[in-house]
C-alpha cells in the first residue's frame, strides 16, 4: 500500500493559512518542477519582453544621434566637432542628474508605473528634438531626454531580481540588455529607409526622431497599464500560479516590489567598498562608449555614402548581440567563474581597440570589423549588473547600488566624449580606452578578491549549507524573521560569484546561536553517545573533552551525567558535551555535536538511533527547535511529548516538521500577545512545512516499520500544524491518512499468521486523541467508506486502571481518551441508526444486538473509570496533582455521568434533567481557567439556589470580556467540549451564558476545536432558540420556557438543524 499517496493529494492541495496566525499570506503547499516552469514561462513571455522592448528604445532614442549626424544634423544646425562631442554628453549629464531624485522615488513609488510614465515623457521629449534649429535648443533638449531615462537601466535591475531568483539573472539581464545591438541594425535600418525615401519633405534625421518618438510613447502606455510591479499584481498568473512565484522567489528571501527607503542602509553602501567598485565598473566598462557614437562617422571619413555607413555600420548590433550571448553561453559552462567569464570578454573589444588605432585608412574592412568589436561592452556590463543584482540585498542598499553603476556610467559617457574631437581617427578616444579596458580589467580582480576574502570570513564564524533555504531568515527582537535584510546585515548571505550556488561540505561547525535549552545549551535532548561516558578527564586548565560552559570558563569539568556537577553547584546551567562525530577527511575540530543525556522513554521507534551528519541546526531552525521543545511537545502531554521529542531527534524529516511547528506555535502565541505575524514572518514556517511534504513523498518503500513510523508522526505533527493555523479540514485530512495506515496495519495483523508489527501504543494512543475530536467536530461525514464499518472497535485497548501501579492525573486522562473514544464512536453509529430509512448509508439494523452489546460493555467500563476516579479523587496522590488537570478530570466525570444517564435515542428535552451537572462543569472549568471573580455576571451557583418565577432581567454579557493570562494550544482532551455542550445543550440561562463566557475567555486551542469560534457558534445557536422562543433579550428563562419545537440539534458544530 503507497501511503504517500495522501501526502501527494495533500501537498497539492488548496488549504489556506489562517488569517488571524499569519496575516495576509498566500495558501502554502509545496510546488512541482513542472508548476515552476510553467510559471517561469508566462513571465518570460509576459514581463521580459515589456523590458526588452524598452531598454531596445531607449538605446535606440539615445543612439538616434548618430545617425542622424550622418543624415545632415550637423550642417542643419551648425555644430563644430566639439558641440557635437557635447551633444553626446548632455544627453548622460541630464541621466546623472536624474539619478539623485529618481534613486528616492523608485524606493517610494510603485516601480513599474514609475518607469512607465519616464518612458511615456522621454517618448514625447524625443519627438520635440526634431524641432529645434540650432545648437542651443538641440543641446536643451538632449538633457531633457537624458534626465527623462535616467530611470530605465537601475529600474530594470531592481526588476530582474524581484521577478527571477539569482541563478536567473545573468540570462535575463543579458537578454535585455543584447538590445542595444538589436536596436542599433534596427535604427540603421529605419535610418536607411528613411534616407532613401525622397517623398519625405522634412529633413531625414528630424523623420527619425519623430518615428522614434511615436514608437516608444506607444510602449511606455502598455508598460504603465500592463507591466504588473509584483508576484501580487501579476494579471497573467492565477492564484495557484502566483502562489508558486512567492514560494520561489521566497527562497531567494525576494517577493516583490517594496517601498521603503532606509536611511541605514543608504550609509551602509556609502561605507561598503564593493559598493564602490561597481561604482567603478559602471565608469570603466562605459569609456568606450564613445565609439558608439563615433563608428559612423569614423566609417564615413574613409569613403563610403550616407546610406553605405548605415548598412556597414548596421552589423556591429548583431556583433555585439553575439558577443553577449557567447559571455552568457561562457557563465552557464563555466558557472563557477563569473568573474573570469567577464575578464575574458574584455579581451576582444581590447585588441581591436588596439587595431583601430594601428591600422592605416586604406586598410577598410579591418578599421570596419574593429569598429565592430570596439563597440561590444554590452556583454562585459550585463554580467557586470548581474553581479550588482546579486551581491547586493536591502531594498534601499540594492536601489542604491545600481544607482551608483549608471552614475558611474553616465559620469563615463559625459568624459569620454570630449576626448574625441580630432577627426578623422579621434587618437585621444582611442587611447583612452585602452587604457580603461585595461584598468577594468584590474578592478574586476579586485571585486572578486574582496568578494573571496568576505565570504571566507563568513564561513569561518558560521556554517553554512547553501542547499538550506533557512540560513536566509534573521530573526527580529521578538524572535521572528526580519525582512529587508542587507547583505552585511544577513550573515548567512554569501557574495555571488558564482552563476549558481555551490554545494559545499556539509561537515562544518554548527552555529546553534546564544540560546539555551532548559539545562543545556545543546540542539536538542539525547540519550548520550557511547564513547562521551568513558572520555579521559582533561588534566589541563582549560577542559577539551568537558562541558560547554566549563570551557568557555577554562576550567576542568567533572564530566558527570546528565549535568556536570560543578556548573551545578555554582548555580550555573550545563552547557551539554561536545563530541567529535568522527567525518571522514574532517578537520577534527569541526563537526561536533552538543549532546546530553534525558531518561529513555518506554515505547521505542524505529527510527534511525544516530543522526545524519548532513543534518546540521542552523540558527532559525534551532530557535524553532527550542520553542518545539519547551512549549510545543506539552501540548500532548509529557510522555507522548517524549516520544515525539526523540522521534524528532532520530528522524530528520520528522526534525523538519517539528521545526515548521515550532515557528509556526510561536507566531500563534506571539499574535495572541498582540504581536503581529506578517508574510515575511512566516515564509521560514512554509518553507519547512512544504520541504516535510516532500521528503514524506519520496520515503521508499514504504511498508518497513521504520516508514510506517514517520508517516504516523508526520500525520500528527501536520494535523497540530494546520490546527494551530484553524484549518479543520486539511487537519482532519492529515488525521484520516494516518487512521487509514493503523487500520491496514489492523488488517494485516488479522489476517497474517506471523507477528506483524503494530505501532507504538504512544502513536495509536495519539490517534485515538485525533479521532475524538474528528468524531466531535465534523461527524461521521468526516470519515469514509474504509473506516465507518469499524467505528466500534478500538484501535488499542484501555490502560488498566486497576492495576497494581498507582493511578496519576496523566494516567486517568490517557485512559478516559481511550474510552470516550469508543463512546463517541458508539454516539455515531445512533445517530446512523435513528436516522431516517434514505439517509442511511449502511444498513446497521442487523448490527443493532451488537450495538447494544457494545454499549453495554462501553458504560461498564466508563463506570468503572468513574469508580476509579471518585478514589483516586480522595487519595494523596490527587491532593499533590495539578489543580487544573484535577479540575479537568472532575469536568469529565460530570460530563460522562450525564452521557450515561441519557436514553439512546436521545431526546433534546431529556437535557433538562441534568442542569444541576452543567452547572457543576461550568463550575470545574471556571476553577481550571483561573477565570477572574468579576468575569461572570452571576456566579456558578447550585439550581437549588436559583428561584423559577416570572422572568427577570439579566444583565448582558460583558462588552470586552477579560483577556485570558495566556494562550494554550493542546491536542490531548480539554475543556471546550464541554462548555459547548452547556452552552447548546443545557436551556437554563444563566448557566449557558457563563458556559459561553468562559468559552470567549480562555483563549484556547485544543486540537480541531477553537474556543473562540466555539462561543460564537454557540451565541449564535443560544440567539436562534430565543427568536424562535420569543423570549426578550436578556431576560433569565429556566428550560421549560424552550419548547422543543425551538430547540436546535447541536450535535457539533458542523452539523446543525433546528427541530
Amino acid at each position: 500500500m503507497d501511503y504517500s499517496k495522501d501526502f501527494r493529494s495533500i501537498k497539492d492541495e488548496d488549504t489556506r493559512p489562517s488569517g488571524d496566525i499569519v496575516g495576509d499570506c498566500e495558501e502554502f503547499s509545496s510546488y512541482s518542477r513542472q508548476e515552476e516552469k510553467a510559471v517561469l514561462r508566462k513571465i518570460d513571455m509576459v514581463v521580459l519582453p515589456f523590458m526588452c522592448l524598452v531598454f531596445l528604445l531607449q538605446y535606440l532614442d539615445k543612439q538616434c544621434l548618430s545617425y542622424a549626424a550622418v543624415f545632415g544634423l550637423i550642417e542643419d544646425l551648425d555644430m563644430t566637432s566639439k558641440q557635437y562631442s557635447w551633444s553626446s554628453s548632455i544627453f548622460y549629464v541630464g541621466q546623472l542628474v536624474s539619478e539623485y531624485p529618481f534613486i528616492y522615488l523608485m524606493s517610494r513609488l510603485p516601480l513599474t508605473k514609475f518607469v512607465g510614465a519616464t518612458v511615456i515623457i522621454w517618448g514625447i521629449i524625443c519627438m520635440c528634438l526634431a524641432a529645434p534649429s540650432n545648437f542651443q535648443g538641440f543641446f536643451a533638449v538632449r538633457f531633457l531626454l537624458g534626465f527623462s531615462e535616467g530611470a530605465v537601466s537601475p529600474a530594470f535591475v531592481t526588476i530582474t531580481s524581484i521577478w527571477y531568483r539569482k541563478k536567473e539573472h545573468g540570462v535575463r539581464t543579458a537578454l535585455w540588455v543584447s538590445m542595444n545591438g538589436v536596436a542599433q541594425v534596427i535604427g540603421c535600418l529605419i535610418m536607411y529607409g528613411i534616407g532613401k525615401n525622397t517623398a519625405i519633405t522634412i529633413a531625414p534625421w528630424r523623420a527619425l526622431y519623430i518615428v522614434c518618438g511615436a514608437l516608444t510613447v506607444a510602449a511606455g502606455i502598455g508598460f504603465f497599464f500592463l507591466m504588473p510591479g509584483g508576484p501580487k499584481d501579476a494579471w497573467f498568473l492565477n492564484e495557484r500560479e502566483k502562489q508558486v512565484l512567492s514560494l520561489r522567489l521566497a527562497e531567494d528571501c525576494e517577493g516583490g516590489d517594496k517601498t521603503s527607503f532606509s536611511m541605514s542602509q543608504l550609509k551602509e553602501t556609502i561605507l561598503d567598498p564593493k559598493a564602490w567598485m561597481v561604482f567603478w565598473f559602471g565608469v570603466l566598462v562605459t569609456m568606450q562608449s564613445p565609439v558608439l557614437t563615433f563608428a559612423t562617422l569614423v566609417i564615413e571619413s574613409i569613403g563610403y555614402s550616407r546610406l553605405d555607413t548605415m548598412l556597414y555600420t548596421a552589423p556591429s548590433g548583431a556583433v555585439q548581440v553575439t558577443l553577449l550571448w557567447i559571455g552568457t553561453a561562457l557563465v552557464m559552462i563555466f558557472p563557477r567563474q563569473r568573474t573570469l567569464v567577464v575578464l575574458v570578454l574584455i579581451i576582444p573589444p581590447l585588441i581591436a581597440t588596439v587595431f583601430l588605432l594601428k591600422l592605416e585608412v586604406t586598410a577598410k574592412w579591418g578599421l570596419i570589423v574593429a569598429a565592430w568589436l570596439a563597440s561590444c561592452i554590452t556583454a562585459c556590463m550585463s554580467i557586470l549588473l548581474s553581479l550588482s543584482a546579486s551581491n547586493a540585498k536591502g531594498n534601499t542598499k540594492r536601489a542604491t547600488v545600481n544607482t551608483m553603476f549608471f552614475i558611474g556610467y553616465c559620469a563615463a559617457c559625459i568624459g569620454s566624449p570630449q576626448l574625441w574631437t580630432h577627426k578623422p581617427r579621434y587618437r585621444e578616444g582611442v587611447i583612452t580606452g585602452i587604457v580603461t579596458w585595461c584598468l577594468l580589467f584590474v578592478a574586476v580582480l579586485v571585486y572578486r578578491a574582496l568578494c573571496v576574502w568576505d565570504n571566507r570570513q563568513r564561513d569561518s564564524k558560521i556554517g553554512f549549507d547553501p542547499t538550506d533555504t533557512s540560513q536566509h531568515v534573521e530573526l527580529n527582537e521578538n524572535g521572528q524573521p526580519k525582512a529587508d535584510l542587507t547583505d552585511k546585515e544577513d550573515k548567512h548571505f554569501r557574495f555571488a560569484l558564482l552563476a549558481f550556488p555551490v554545494k559545499r561540505d556539509s561537515t562544518q561547525r554548527v552555529h546553534p546561536g546564544p540560546y539555551s535549552l532548559p539545562g543545556a545549551k545543546g540542539l536538542l535532548d539525547t540519550p548520550p553517545f557511547h564513547m562521551a561516558d568513558h572520555r579521559q578527564r582533561t588534566s589541563k586548565g582549560r577542559s577539551h573533552g568537558g562541558c560547554m560552559t566549563c570551557k568557555n570558563r577554562r576550567v576542568k569539568c567533572d564530566e558527570q551525567r546528565p549535568a556536570c556537577q560543578k556548573c551545578l553547584s555554582t548555580g550555573r546551567i550545563c552547557g551539554g558535551y561536545a563530541i567529535r562525530r568522527g567525518f571522514p577527511g574532517s578537520d577534527p575540530s569541526s563537526g561536533l555535536q552538543i549532546v546530553h543525556h534525558v531518561p529513555g522513554i518506554a515505547q521505542a521507534t524505529r527510527m534511525w538511533k544516530i543522526p545524519q551528519s548532513s543534518e546540521l541546526i542552523h540558527e532559525v531552525e534551532y530557535r524553532s527547535l527550542e520553542f518545539f521543545q519547551l512549549h510545543t511537545t506539552n501540548c500532548f502531554g509529557p510522555d507522548i511529548g517524549s516520544f515525539l521529542l526523540q522521534a524528532a531527534f532520530y528522524e530528520p524529516i520528522i526534525r523538519t516538521i517539528a521545526v515548521a511547528i515550532g515557528s509556526l506555535h510561536r507566531s500563534f502565541v506571539f499574535h495572541h500577545k498582540g504581536m503581529s505575524a506578517t508574510q515575511e514572518d512566516t515564509r521560514f514556517t512554509l518553507i519547512k512545512y512544504g520541504k516535510a511534504i516532500q521528503q514524506l513523498v519520496s520515503i521508499q518503500p514504504h511498508n518497513l516499520p521504520k516508514a510506517n513510523d514517520t508517516f504516523l508522526i508526520a500525520c500528527i505533527l501536520f494535523f497540530s500544524f494546520e490546527c494551530l493555523q484553524g484549518h479543520s479540514r486539511s487537519a482532519c485530512r492529515h488525521a484520516i491518512s494516518g487512521l487509514k495506515i493503523i487500520k491496514q496495519r489492523q488488517l494485516s495483523v488479522s489476517r497474517s499468521h506471523f507477528q506483524t508489527y503494530m505501532p507504538p501504543d504512544a502513536i495509536a494512543l495519539l490517534f485515538t486523541i485525533l479521532e475524538n475530536q474528528i468524531l466531535e467536530i465534523e461527524g461521521e461525514q468526516s470519515l469514509d467508506d474504509e473506516l465507518r464499518p469499524t467505528l466500534i472497535s478500538s484501535f488499542v485497548h484501555p490502560m488498566n486502571t486497576s492495576s497494581g501501579q498507582p493511578s496519576t492525573a496523566e494516567r486517568l486522562l490517557d485512559s478516559f481518551q481511550l474510552l470516550y473514544n469508543r463512546f463517541a464512536r458508539f454516539c455515531i453509529v445512533c445517530d446512523i441508526l435513528y436516522k431516517p430509512q434514505e439517509d442511511r448509508v449502511f444498513d446497521f439494523l442487523a448490527q443493532a444486538q451488537h450495538i447494544r452489546t457494545a454499549y453495554c460493555q462501553i458504560a461498564s467500563e466508563l463506570k468503572d473509570w468513574t469508580a476509579t476516579f471518585d478514589s483516586w479523587i480522595h487519595s494523596p496522590q490527587a491532593q499533590t496533582s495539578v489543580r487544573p488537570s484535577v479540575m479537568l478530570l472532575k469536568v469529565w466525570r460530570v460530563t460522562i455521568g450525564i452521557l450515561l444517564r441519557l436514553e439512546w435515542p436521545t431526546s433534546e428535552l431529556s437535557w433538562d434533567s441534568y442542569v444541576s451537572d452543567f452547572v457543576d462543569v461550568v463550575a470545574y472549568a471556571a476553577d481550571m481557567l483561573c477565570a477572574p471573580a468579576n468575569l461572570f455576571t452571576h456566579a456558578p451557583c447550585s439550581i437549588s439556589q436559583r428561584h423559577s418565577s416570572t422572568p427577570t432581567p439579566v444583565p448582558p454579557l460583558q462588552s470586552k470580556l477579560l483577556k485570558s493570562p495566556s494562550t494554550v494550544f493542546s491536542v490531548t482532551l480539554g475543556v471546550i467540549t464541554p462548555l459547548y455542550m452547556c452552552a447548546t445543550r443545557c436551556r437554563d440561562s444563566i448557566t449557558r451564558h457563563q458556559a459561553i463566557t468562559l468559552l470567549l475567555y480562555c483563549q484556547r486551542r485544543e486540537g480541531l476545536w477553537d474556543s473562540e469560534v466555539a462561543g460564537r457558534i454557540a451565541t449564535r445557536l443560544v440567539s436562534i432558540e430565543e427568536m424562535a422562543a420569543d423570549i426578550e433579550p436578556e431576560t433569565e428563562y429556566t428550560p421549560i420556557m424552550i419548547p422543543l419545537s425551538a430547540r436546535v440539534y447541536a450535535l457539533s458544530p458542523s452539523s446543525i438543524r433546528i427541530g
